[in-house]
């Protein structure tokens, strides 16, 4: 069942109004449906909502000067062990999650780049404001250490990723977010989300993607304008043996490995990938796809490519192409 347990040591100091923490330690074990009272109502809601369980442990230090909150500093290790729970927006469920973090209160580098700059550092975002109020909250930072989970039988990775929140610049930076997600074929399995394994059916999806992310943006999307206009991001994958059934195409396209595929600023660029449709052998030295918005049309509506540049090989008999 549902339990909370917290021990912390540590001393105020009266004349600077600083608290000083030498050592809290948490534990907090969450279920759905058995979740303490200790815990606040709104918390317990996002738990029941998503489905979430697992242990949560927490220990660190921390330094807090009560008048000045963002001068606080604090480093802490943060552990799910077994975690579980569902994808916002969607009935899929994760589970079998271990993930471990170390987190801290440095900023963010001063000379911290955004995602897709290939421009000189930058020590202010382009889309903060030249003045913004005081931070009322210290930096995070987050450091993912190896970890996994399983969706499925499918299984996640993830190797490494490094996450910044600093209010002093109004900007928040992830960089080196890198996992493999296996075994695509048994996404949705043993009746964890019908809807999940009929799309993982209907698209053919089989293989394996290696991947690597980098995004960055304002804490504060400025007025006329959308998380689309200000955050920038890119993500590489690298498929193998990767297969799937485009829109209405009568069979799979399959074996796709030896490439990139990155996506960034509303474009996915193929790169160098080779594939077999049938019994054809087909070479893409490069391709672009413009992404729909919302990205959810990408499947829903007509997939575009544009600037292709490859070759086809064709082998009798020849295998069904769409019309």
């Amino acid at each position: 069942e549902g339990a909370t347990e917290v021990k912390a040591t540590g001393r105020i100091q009266p004349d600077d109004l600083r608290l000083d923490l030498e050592n809290i330690a948490a534990r907090v074990s969450v279920a759905s449906g058995k979740n303490p009272d200790a815990l606040p109502a709104r918390v317990r809601a996002v738990i029941e909502r998503y489905r979430l369980g697992g242990t949560i442990d927490i220990q660190g230090t921390a330094r807090v000067p009560l008048r000045r909150i963002a001068e606080s500093t604090y480093q802490a290790t943060l552990q799910v062990n077994e975690g579980a729970g569902i994808l916002a927006r969607s009935d899929t469920l994760i589970d079998k999650v271990n993930l471990a973090f170390a987190i801290d209160s440095a900023p963010m580098p001063a000379d911290a780049e955004l995602a897709g700059d290939s421009g000189p550092p930058t020590t202010r975002p382009a889309t903060a404001p030249s003045t913004r109020p005081p931070a009322r909250f210290p930096p995070l930072h987050v450091r993912l250490l190896p970890c996994g989970g399983r969706c499925g039988e499918s299984t996640l990775a993830l190797d490494e990723g490094e996450f910044w929140l600093d209010p002093s610049r109004g900007a928040w930076k992830l960089v080196r977010f890198a996992g493999l997600l296996r075994g695509l074929e048994d996404l949705g399995t043993e009746g964890h989300n019908d809807k999940l394994e009929r799309v993982v059916d209907r698209l053919q999806l089989r293989g394996q993607l290696a991947f690597t992310a980098a995004a960055s943006g304002p804490t504060v999307i400025p007025p006329g304008q959308t998380a689309r206009d200000v955050v920038r991001y890119e993500v590489l994958a690298f498929p193998d043996k990767f297969a799937f059934r485009p829109r209405r195409w009568p069979l799979p396209i399959e074996a796709i490995s030896g490439g990139s595929i990155r996506a960034e600023k509303g474009v996915v660029h193929l790169t160098a990938l080779a594939a077999q449709y049938g019994g054809d052998r087909l070479l893409l030295k490069s391709a672009r796809i413009p992404l729909p918005a919302p990205i959810s049309d990408l499947w829903a509506l007509e997939t575009r490519l544009e600037n292709i540049d490859g070759t086809l090989t064709c082998f009798q008999p020849n295998p069904p192409y769409p019309r």
